[in-house]
């Protein structure tokens, strides 16, 4: 691994790029390997997975660990369940874990139909099964005890590719699948959008709870959505609402949903509610359309993109592209973002094919852990300090419970009247209450 640091100019141009640069830190440090997820550890580091080895790094960007994998096979997907433990998917359909000092092989498929299948999905639902989506295999469950086959032979799944799996907040699993999309309930399994009810042959890749509780399916022919009674097709009226491959959905701190779309259409997409609008994608040097594979949104309220060709950074109602230096590119460094992490300072990491890009705010926005802002709030909060997937519990003032999320940059709170609340706050081993005033 190699690291570059330097200092980025407000106003600075490179004529070769002709894009703007922003005053940031920006670190670049190379890996030999894709960056195939990377997530905040519970000691104040971030994790960056490969599929052959697991490297720690301070917030600066300064390596303190490497681990290599021990697995059959190359590293596909990789999650980290609520107990810590580490589980990595791999190639020849083989899932292995890791506790923190011990590697366990846990399953391999022997039989025909699951044999030489690629784990695609990793997924912990809050009754703690484990979920493991194969390619063409079905799904797999893990109850901590048993392994249960699910597919489409035995009824269960619409079909057996599976490219996303989600959990809504009343506990019912989503399924999608390369031919429709299956929701686990109650021991029953549902099915929609299969061919044979519903001519279109809908792929079903990303899915998103918005803070209405309503779901956004990306498909491959579009979006779906679901009130919790009713469907609803995105039908592209004058080019402003999505249309063509759907991936990613995001919603932002002023609840508009962003979405990207796949190179046969191009664009990215933002509905506040009632009115969609278009924005072209990044500029892309090579004349052929960019596609934006990951949208986060910063401390400040900047939105920032990976694509195909670098990061990106929406600004005067436009993405524009930003550059990082010209000369890595030319050294073999490819640009493509295939993974964004926000760590606990607001820093953000950008994963690419050849390694990773920082982009520091941590002098700036260093803030205390766990303090709520705004405090009195009316819709929304933030709580400094504490990692993506923290569990949050929300009691009212005579100690009654009335949710339980996992935070996501903030929270919304637009559901609850004026008064006073506390939130038991879990961040790995650490558990601490804090009071908080909704005023409307």
């Amino acid at each position: 691994m190699i690291k570059y640091t330097l200092i980025l100019f407000i106003a600075t141009y490179f004529s070769q790029l002709s894009v703007k640069l922003y005053a940031q830190d920006w670190t670049i440090i190379r890996e030999d390997n894709p960056i195939l997820s990377m997530k905040s550890s519970k000691d104040e580091l971030v994790m960056v997975i490969t599929d052959k080895r697991i490297s720690w790094y301070d917030l600066r960007g300064n390596i303190s660990k490497t681990l290599t994998i021990q697995s059959e096979g190359n590293i596909t997907r990789f999650f980290e369940d609520k107990n810590g433990v580490l589980w990595f998917g791999t190639d020849q359909n083989s899932i292995s874990t890791y506790d923190g000092s011990e590697w366990k092989s846990l399953f391999k498929a022997t039989n025909n139909y699951y044999n030489n299948s690629i784990i695609t999905q990793i997924f912990q639902d809050k009754q703690k099964n484990m979920w493991f989506g194969t390619y063409g295999g079905g799904l797999v469950q893990f109850d901590g005890k048993n392994w249960i086959v699910h597919n489409n032979k035995n009824g269960h799944l619409s079909e057996d590719h599976i490219s996303s799996i989600f959990q809504d907040w009343q506990g019912s699993v989503w399924f999608g699948t390369w031919d429709g999309l299956t929701k686990y309930s109650s021991d029953t399994w549902t099915k929609f959008y299969q061919k044979k009810e519903k001519q279109d042959n809908r792929s079903f890749y990303s899915i998103f709870q918005d803070r209405s509780y309503g779901l956004w399916f990306g498909t491959n022919i579009g979006l779906v959505n679901y009130d919790g009674k009713n469907w609803e097709e995105s039908v592209d009226y004058n080019n402003k609402n999505p249309k063509g491959y759907i991936n990613p959905i995001f919603q932002d701190k002023q609840g508009n949903i962003w979405f990207g779309t796949g190179i046969n259409s191009g664009y990215v997409y933002r509905f506040d509610g009632m009115n969609w609008n278009t924005f072209p994608p990044p500029y892309s040097e090579i004349y052929i359309p960019n596609l934006v594979q990951n949208i986060v949104q910063d401390k400040q309220g900047n939105l920032w993109a990976g694509t195909l060709f670098g990061i990106s950074k929406f600004e005067n109602q436009k993405w524009v592209n930003v550059a990082y230096p010209p000369n890595e590119q030319k050294n073999g460094f490819n640009p493509r973002v295939t993974q964004i992490l926000k760590d606990k300072n607001g820093s953000l990491w950008f994963g690419t094919n050849t390694g990773l890009i920082l982009v520091n705010f941590e002098e700036e926005e260093r803030i205390e852990e766990g303090i709520i802002y705004p405090n009195p709030a009316t819709s929304t909060i933030e709580i400094s300090g504490i990692p993506n997937d923290s569990k949050i519990s929300i009691f009212n003032e005579r100690g009654i419970l009335l949710r339980e999320v996992m935070y996501k940059d903030y929270l919304w709170l637009d559901y609850l009247s004026s008064g006073v609340y506390f939130l038991k706050i879990e961040t790995g081993n650490t558990v601490f209450t804090k009071k908080f005033i909704i005023q409307k």
